[in-house]
């Protein structure tokens, strides 16, 4: 940009003007708002609208300004051409020379034809106090203007440059004295701007819709639409003079051209028959023009060729078969058939070389505004729908069948005319099929599942299943095959396209016909174009499913209870050969024998027919009911028998399925302990023959038989868990028996089997119902019974004085309770037990394994054992006497005693005799089993001299110390003696 300054004289006054020239003469703009605190002499025009808010200036005047600034100062905010064809300009102009020359002036002056276009006077001065706040001259808080010029029609056509000159002067004309500030110049928009929206054709018309906007049109009222055929050398085909729309959207983007707010069009064109067909290339010219017929001082927006094209699209969208003739449907579009009026549908037997089966004239075409939508410049493309329909006499859909969609010129249909050939259809194709599901269970209808698929379905579309009796040779039944979506059917056979809904869901009404179990079936699923019967009427393509009645043979007794008048019985039975029987019976066998027998109702078992869905009448498998006898007249077992029969009585042809076996007579003993002196027993025992029998009696009989002695019982208790666990025997409320027997001397060391007798004698005798129980052994009497001593697997303390069992106290760490067994201190126990269990069993060797695990041991080696399995930690070896020590520690044991003098271990000492670092002295391990007044030991030792299964001997601890040779002695006890 160049800066030229000039002076001249307005009256009295010299004036400087800044002058800026356009460089290449283009528009100058600023995208920054223009503001007195930035503003120059010569400051840029902005094309923005100004950001400061217009206010009427106060009808005051500034008497402090500062007389002696002689600059002049002012500044375009905003310059731009409206829809009216006016410049709208916003801006200040503040000069000390404004001082009696109240007229404020804004003239309109076109740089391109060197002559003023317009003046407005600025009756209403905007507050600027902005302006103010930076030029201190006369009346610059009101030096602000906001006003529109009017321009010429030619200026704006030829794009002239316009300078907004701001003029103060004392001439109420705007001319004489004056002071002016010229600002830059304005390019007028010489952009000539269009866009075709849209084009389409229909009934020979090609409708257009778009907008033109352009400034070089200010002067030219008339607007043209113009088609021009390019493919014959540009002939004009038509011309239309249009009305122009609302566009506020184009004159948003262009607010610079003045007639962008109605720049919209739309128009309609005829097209001759020929243009269309041969789908020739066309031009759309939008014309403004000052003449009336549109042929001179015009300007014109040429729009991208429109190409009606020779494009030949069709679809077949659907064709199935409808009141037994094959209907299809579709669209065909093309521009040739603008000379071809005849529409014909022809269907061919391309398996029979393509032999014409019939075909059928187009009346009526449909309604396709999809598409129209896709194919706007094919003619007629929204009305090219058909539908026709072709008799199925000589229709084969097992041969490829193929459809002509013809526009033609001839009526017949045979001249002149363009095909479109659709896709064949039918033919062989592949036929599958399964059967997932059968339902037999509620005995009046037959339930299947499954799918079948196959392509000729799309016009076979009557879907029927039949229940086919193969041994007999006869259809059972017919149902309609329901369908379902089967996506995993589609995955499986993609090629079959109707995959996806090829699943079924059918019911066969058997009430009429019950099926026989003996009989072959199968299920046929068939697609026909028949709607009636069985669809054997039409053409229909069969598949053969092979269904089998369920042979299961399942029952459960869910309840079973004696009762005063006989056994009730509740569960299911199903039996898939049984569907001839129908007639279901409850026998009851007393040791094999029938003594009594029931019919049964049966009742609904959801729960069962979902478990046996195939077996026929499954549904109807519950019962509850019962089978009378007398109790008492059963014998020693019962059995249930579940039958179907044929027979009303319940004999004949029958299927039976057995119970389990249930006794009538029943015990057991729940406990069974001795101690030195006492037997105590508790048990229970149940009999369907108690009846009048309220005595009972626990008999003991020794090993010959005889009775050693009997105990009438009268602790006795209810046993609910004993009547469930036996339910086919009568309830005794008073079951349960227990008692606490003093040991007779004479079955001390005798296998002894006791009796539990009900009778009704109070003696004991008379009629009674006897249970035996296992016979048991009672061990033999403790010898010498002082001190600690195990009796029938427990440990006991004798008193030395009273020689009777203690209870309740504690002696040498460990205690005994109220039965006199020791209750803790069994860690102890159970290596004594390792050595007790063995007794006879090993022989001394200390070659061998040395822990027992072969037959031989020695001492230390059976002491690491013993530890071992008493629960101590795994041994990093078979230890010696010399190496056990730290074993021995490890596992909670210590130290308590060592020396050379006499010494009384506790019951579970472990001692060790020699001294355990000289490897010349003879060692041995012994672990205390008895107590201080009864010292006992016992190990693996060689006082048998190796004799075979005697190296465990249980010997008086002081008694073979002393034979050992009164050996140096370590006592390691457990730092807990009560230890379990």
């Amino acid at each position: 940009m160049k800066e030229h300054k000039k002076m001249y004289k307005r009256g009295k006054l010299w004036v400087v003007a800044t002058l800026f020239a356009l460089a290449l003469g283009i528009q100058i703009g600023s995208t920054t708002d223009a503001s007195a605190d930035t503003v120059t002499p010569a400051q840029q025009v902005t094309m923005q609208q100004a950001n400061v808010a217009a206010q009427t200036a106060p009808q005051t005047e500034n008497s402090s300004y500062n007389k002696a600034d002689q600059g002049n100062y002012a500044a375009l905010d905003s310059v731009q051409l409206n829809q009216q064809g006016q410049l709208e300009v916003s801006g200040w102009h503040a000069t000390n020379a404004a001082v009696n020359r109240p007229n404020h002036w804004l003239i309109a002056y076109d740089q391109t034809t060197r002559q003023e276009l317009n003046r407005i006077q600025v009756q209403t001065p905007v507050a600027r106090p902005d302006v103010a706040r930076v030029h201190n001259v006369y009346d610059a808080a009101n030096s602000g203007f906001h006003e529109q010029l009017n321009l010429t029609p030619a200026a704006i056509t030829n794009g002239d440059s316009i300078t907004v000159v701001s003029r103060y002067t004392a001439d109420s004309a705007g001319n004489g004295d004056a002071v002016d500030y010229w600002f830059a110049p304005f390019k007028i928009d010489t952009r000539n701007e269009a866009y075709l929206e849209g084009t389409k054709l229909t009934d020979n018309q090609l409708v257009v819709g778009g907008w033109h906007a352009t400034n070089l049109a200010a002067d030219k009222p008339q607007h043209y639409l113009i088609v021009l055929d390019t493919s014959d050398h540009n002939r004009e085909l038509g011309r239309i003079n249009v009305t122009n729309s609302a566009r506020p959207d184009v004159a948003r983007v262009f607010p610079g051209i003045i007639n962008a707010a109605h720049s919209g069009f739309t128009g309609k064109f005829t097209l001759p028959d020929w243009v269309i067909s041969r789908g020739d290339t066309l031009n759309v010219i939008s014309r403004y023009t000052s003449s009336a017929d549109g042929n001179s001082d015009y300007v014109d927006y040429w729009f991208a060729p429109v190409q009606l094209g020779q494009q030949n699209v069709a679809n077949l969208d659907n064709v199935h078969v409808q009141n037994n003739q094959l209907v299809v449907s579709g669209w065909h579009a093309t521009n040739q058939a603008t000379t071809h009026p005849y529409h014909y549908l022809i269907l061919l037997d391309q398996t029979a070389n393509g032999r014409e089966l019939g075909r059928v004239k187009v009346q009526d075409p449909l309604a396709c505004p999809d598409v129209a939508r896709i194919y706007p410049l094919v003619n007629n493309a929204g009305q090219s729908g058909f539908q026709g329909a072709f008799d199925l006499g000589e229709v084969n859909f097992n041969h490829r069948l193929q459809v002509i969609s013809r526009y033609s010129g001839s009526a017949a249909g045979n001249s002149d005319y363009v095909d479109y050939w659709f896709p064949t259809f039918g033919g062989p194709t592949e036929n599958r099929a399964n059967l997932d599901g059968v339902d037999w269970s509620n005995g009046q209808q037959l339930k299947v599942t499954g799918w079948h698929a196959n392509n000729l379905s799309q016009l076979e579309s009557h879907h029927y299943l039949i229940l086919f009796d193969n041994t007999a040779n006869r259809q059972v039944a017919v149902a309609a095959g329901q369908g379902a979506a089967r996506p995993d059917v589609a995955r499986a056979f993609p090629e079959i396209t109707t995959a996806g809904r090829s699943g079924f869901t059918g019911t066969f009404d058997l009430t009429a016909a019950r099926p026989d179990p003996h009989h072959q079936y199968s299920v046929v699923s068939r697609y026909s174009t028949s709607a009636e019967g069985n669809g054997g009427a039409g053409q229909y393509t069969d598949y053969w499913l092979g269904v089998t009645m369920g042979q299961q043979r399942a029952s459960y007794l869910d309840r079973i209870k004696m009762e005063n008048d006989g056994l009730h019985l509740a569960g299911w039975m199903v039996d898939g050969n049984a569907a001839d029987k129908q007639y279901a019976y409850a026998i009851v066998l007393s040791d094999g024998h029938e003594i009594s027998r029931t019919r049964l109702h049966m009742v609904a078992r959801p729960d069962i027919a979902r478990l046996y869905p195939a077996n026929f009448n499954s549904l109807n498998s519950g019962f509850d009911a019962l089978v009378s006898f007398n109790p008492a007249q059963t014998g020693n077992n019962l059995q249930v028998i579940l039958r179907f029969t044929d027979d009303p009585a319940g004999n004949g042809n029958a299927d039976d399925q057995y119970s389990a076996v249930y006794p009538t007579n029943a015990g057991y003993l729940d406990q069974f302990s001795l101690s030195p002196t006492n037997l105590t027993i508790s048990g229970w025992h149940v009999s369907d023959r108690t009846a009048g029998k309220k005595y009972q009696y626990l008999i003991a009989l020794g090993q010959n038989g005889r009775e050693i002695q009997r105990w009438r019982l009268t602790d006795l208790h209810a046993r609910p868990d004993v009547i469930a666990s036996n339910p086919a025997i009568l309830e005794n409320d008073q079951a349960g028996f227990a008692a606490s027997i003093t040991i007779p001397n004479g079955i001390y060391g005798q296998t002894v089997q006791l009796i539990h007798r009900y009778t009704d004698d109070e003696g004991g005798n008379g009629h009674y119902t006897d249970w035996y129980a296992a016979p048991v052994y009672i061990p033999a009497a403790v010898a010498d019974p002082r001190g600690i001593q195990r009796f029938a697997g427990n440990t006991y303390y004798f008193d030395p004085t009273t020689r009777q069992p203690v209870t309740n106290r504690w002696v040498d760490g460990v205690y005994f309770g109220a039965d006199g067994r020791m209750t803790n201190g069994q860690f102890s126990t159970r290596i004594i037990n390792w050595f007790v269990a063995h007794e006879g069993k090993l022989t001394y060797s200390q070659h061998g394994a040395r822990n027992g695990s072969d037959g031989t041991a020695d001492c230390s080696g059976s002491m690491t054992a013993a530890l071992q399995s008493a629960g101590a930690t795994a041994p990093a070896r078979v230890y010696a006497t010399s190496n056990i020590t730290p074993y021995l520690l490890q596992n909670g044991y210590r130290l308590i005693y060592q020396g050379a003098n006499e010494f009384i271990p506790q019951y579970g000492d472990i001692v060790i005799w020699g001294h355990i670092n000289n490897p010349w002295e003879i060692r041995h391990i012994v672990i205390a089993s008895g107590s201080s007044d009864n010292q006992r030991a016992i190990s693996v030792c060689w006082l048998t001299q190796g004799q075979p299964g005697t190296a465990v001997q249980e010997v008086g601890y002081d008694w073979h110390w002393r034979v050992h040779g009164q050996q140096y002695q370590y006592v390691f006890r457990l730092a807990d003696p009560a230890r379990n």
